[in-house]
C-alpha cells in the first residue's frame, strides 16, 4: 500500500511539473516511469511458477468436484491459482500506471497552448479571432 501511495505522489508531482513549466523532458520522464512501472507489475509466469513449486498441490478437481483431481490437473490447476496470485498480486500498479498513460496521453490536448498566429484547431481565422 506504501508502494503504491509513493508512486501516487511521484507521478502527481511529475504532473504538476508538467503542466507548471509544460515540459516536454518532464513528460517523456513521466511516460519512461510509466512504462516501465507496467514492464515491472505485469503479471509474470515464472514468478508464478516459483510459487506454485512452493504451494500444496490441490486434489478437488474444479471442472467436476465431484471427482478428485488426477496428478495432471493437480498441476493445472496449481499453476492455475498461482497465476490468478500473481495478477491480483499488482493490480494497484497496474491501474496506476494505465491512469498515468491515460493522463499523459489526454494532457497534451488539454494544455496545449493556443499559437501567437492563428487558433487551435488549425482552421481559418476570421476577424471575430474564430475559427471559420
Amino acid at each position: 500500500m506504501m508502494w503504491t501511495l509513493g508512486l501516487a505522489v511521484l507521478f502527481l508531482a511529475l504532473f504538476a511539473i508538467e503542466w507548471w513549466f509544460a515540459s516536454r523532458i518532464t513528460h517523456v520522464l513521466a511516460v519512461g516511469v510509466t512504462l516501465a512501472l507496467l514492464l515491472f507489475s505485469a503479471p509474470m509466469p515464472y514468478r508464478a511458477l516459483r510459487r506454485a513449486v512452493e504451494m500444496p498441490p490441490v486434489t478437488q478437481n474444479f471442472w467436476r468436484p465431484e471427482q478428485a483431481a488426477t496428478p495432471f490437473q493437480s498441476g493445472i490447476f496449481t499453476m492455475y491459482e498461482a497465476i490468478t496470485r500473481d495478477i491480483a498480486m499488482d493490480a494497484r500498479e497496474r491501474t496506476l500506471g494505465v491512469c498515468a498513460l491515460t493522463w499523459l496521453t489526454i494532457s497534451p490536448l488539454l494544455w496545449r497552448r493556443r499559437s501567437s498566429g492563428g487558433a487551435q484547431s488549425g482552421g481559418m481565422v476570421t476577424e471575430s479571432g474564430r475559427a471559420a
